[in-house]
């Protein structure tokens, strides 16, 4: 339990509080038995006095105190129902040399009668002193006498001789004058010592146990309290923190984000937000399970609050996304050696419990002045400069600008309106030929969807597609794209195939495989006429559950396809691991023909692999006779393009590739060598 400055002098107050009651029960509790012991002699020696007086003749009467303890002690020890006095004839009388009058625990020892301090004429029983008064008796027998009052103490030197007495001084009056004093010498009984030290003991005692209890019980309040604040301090701090990067959330960051923005605009200062997302971070997840992304976040977070500055304001906004506000900024170049420092210390991999994590962040920029007149529109667009840096790709960092407010704006509607289109089915499915150029024959088509947008014609895939998966879109897409060609397909000649592509994200959704044996099923589609295109992006994690799919899917009698092979993070090891059946050149290849560059030997190195691995090679986005030609030349018959057809939503199932060729402007020459080929490809002379 962690206590307060304030909690501590509380309970060192209290403890020192009952340590006081413990003390003052401790010395207390003997005064006041003695007190109670005096008051009881007292008590005795008047009942024996006025005994005493009924059949001996005295000096004077015994004086009485006004009120004190002695009619107390007189209800508590005589029950009420009896009329208690003291009996003449039980007095002793002058003669007796020794006596004992009991009554309650003490009993009379002996008595003096004095006139003077030196002059006692009448004495009886076993008085302590016979003779002269001692110190303490003579302070005492003056005292009574002088003032006409009662006095009794412990006598010192009986007790020296292990004796309890009470000696007591009673005045005698005449005429309320004092005549002489009675010396009453009153034994004290050993019950009585015992009860008294035993009443002393249990005080004390019980003084200690109500201490401890009354200190138990504060300390559990205390305690209650303590925790009660904790709780309190705890749930003020979750509110404004997040719980496990311990950085602060969503809503404080507004909160800081607000006072911040006044202030610079009252200052005229400058302000930035970078808005920062973990690239993958849901493969992370994925791949090495949710502790090592609650890791990574950690991680993450610890990074950007260590290199941001003391200026800086970083927080855990939500997910995988965290933000920095940057305060009194002085120059752009700042902002850009903290995103610089930021990716360079990322680019290390992260240590979970053996395991390498590789990760990379995005950033996205706007500020203050320059990009907004309001904190809001200031996180939106450092948002808007995000989403383009992730579209850049993984590492990269963004500015916000006003050309891109357009096109983010765009996005967004686009967003919207490709949300409907699919909810009204609006998308369409189009077939381009794939054809044997070798043996003139059309062996199938790739299926590409398209959306026609009712006021701007068709927009582009490569615009629409993206922003299908950034929004959680893309495998809703996807598995309408492959249920529609599967279903087209299943029509067509059996000798013609059908290729689909799959976003990278289709792979991380878990029933992949069997969303694509249940479309087979509900089409009956023969799976050796369906292939999968992928991406070379797909296989960037490396990872196992990836290639496992891959296996499966070849093992059901589908082929696989790579897509735009050489453009993205070709390896070698990714053609021995997956089972693919046909490499597809990308385009930027083919369009490298007709610029000079020397992409033939690329493409013979490419027909190459392929022939060593039995893998087919279909060159994409030819256009030109020419471009064939050289594709011929250096080995890739397999052709797709608009050499023969562009994509349309009814497949040209009745090609003739030699007529298709024939209508394409060439050279004679060209053209004769080119019909010659494929002729000769098919057995023509």
């Amino acid at each position: 339990m962690s206590w307060s400055m304030g909690r501590r002098r509380i309970f060192i107050s209290f403890v020192a509080f009952f340590v006081l009651v413990i003390f003052t029960v401790d010395t207390g509790t003997p005064a006041l038995m003695n007190h109670l012991t005096i008051v009881e002699a007292e008590r005795l020696s008047l009942h024996w006095l006025n005994a005493y007086s009924k059949t001996n003749e005295l000096p004077g009467q015994p004086g009485q105190n006004s009120e004190d303890l002695s009619g107390l002690i007189d209800q508590i020890f005589t029950p009420k129902h009896e009329n208690h006095h003291y009996d003449a004839s039980a007095a002793p009388s002058p003669e007796q040399s020794d006596f004992s009058i009991n009554n309650s625990f003490n009993s009379v020892l002996g008595y003096r009668i004095c006139t003077t301090p030196t002059k006692c004429p009448i004495s009886g029983g076993s008085p302590v002193q016979n003779s002269h008064l001692t110190s303490e008796e003579f302070r005492s027998f003056r005292e009574a006498l002088t003032l006409a009052k009662i006095d009794a103490f412990l006598n010192a030197s009986a007790a020296k001789h292990d004796q309890r007495i009470v000696t007591v001084m009673v005045p005698l009056l005449r005429d309320n004058k004092p005549q002489a004093v009675a010396i009453i010498d009153v034994v004290r009984s050993e019950f009585e010592q015992a009860l008294y030290e035993g009443i002393q003991q249990a005080a004390i005692f019980t003084a200690v146990v109500i201490s401890l209890i009354s200190l138990g019980t504060i300390l559990m309040l205390l305690n209650m309290d303590g925790k009660r604040r904790d709780a309190e301090t705890e749930a003020s701090f979750l509110a404004l923190h997040d719980c496990l990067t311990g950085l602060p959330n969503r809503l404080q960051f507004n909160t800081i984000l607000k006072q911040c923005f006044e202030k610079a605009k009252a200052n005229k200062e400058r302000l930035a937000i970078l808005r920062i997302n973990i690239d993958g971070f849901k493969d992370t997840n994925e791949i090495f399970g949710h502790s090592a992304g609650d890791h990574v976040l950690k991680s993450v977070g610890q990074t950007l609050k260590t290199n941001a500055g003391g200026q800086a304001f970083v927080a855990h906004l939500s997910g995988d996304e965290f933000a920095i506000l940057l305060k009194s900024l002085e120059h752009e170049n700042e902002i850009i050696r903290l995103c610089n420092a930021i990716l360079e210390i990322q680019q290390q991999p992260i240590f979970f419990k053996g395991k390498h994590i590789s990760t990379s962040l995005s950033i996205g920029i706007a500020e203050y002045p320059l990009d907004c007149d309001s904190p809001e529109d200031l996180l939106k667009h450092a948002e808007f400069a995000l989403d383009r840096a992730k579209a850049i790709g993984p590492g990269q960092f963004n500015f916000f600008t006003q050309e891109l407010n357009k096109e983010m704006q765009r996005r967004r509607k686009l967003k919207i309106e490709l949300s409907q289109a699919l909810k009204h089915n609006q998308l369409q499915m189009h077939y381009q030929p794939q054809v044997d150029t070798a043996s003139n024959t059309l062996t199938g088509f790739e299926a590409l969807i398209r959306w026609p947008h009712e006021k701007e014609g068709f927009i582009p895939p490569s615009e629409f597609i993206p922003i299908a998966e950034q929004n959680g879109m893309i495998s809703e897409i996807g598995y309408w794209t492959l249920q529609t060609a599967c279903q087209e397909a299943a029509n067509w000649p059996e000798n013609h195939t059908i290729a689909v592509n799959l976003s990278p994200i289709m792979f991380n959704d878990g029933d992949l495989v069997e969303r694509i044996k249940d479309t087979l099923a509900k089409t009956g589609l023969d799976p050796r006429r369906l292939e999968i295109e992928i991406t070379e992006n797909v296989l960037l994690d490396d990872s196992n559950h990836i290639s496992s799919q891959l296996v499966t899917i070849r093992n059901l009698g589908i082929g696989i396809a790579m897509d735009d092979f050489g453009t993205g993070y070709s390896s070698l090891s990714y053609l021995t691991r997956i089972p693919f059946t046909k490499i597809k050149i990308d385009q930027s290849f083919i369009r490298g023909l007709d610029d000079g560059k020397n992409i033939d030997s690329i493409i013979h190195a490419i027909v190459g692999i392929g022939d060593s691995l039995d893998v087919s090679i279909i060159a994409e986005g030819v256009e030109s006779t020419d471009q064939l030609l050289r594709l011929n030349a250096a080995g890739c018959y397999i052709i797709q393009g608009y050499l023969f057809g562009k994509p349309s939503s009814k497949p040209a199932l009745d090609l003739d590739p030699i007529s298709r060729i024939a209508k394409q402007p060439v050279h004679k020459e060209l053209r004769s060598k080119i019909e010659a080929g494929m002729n000769k490809a098919v057995g023509f002379n």
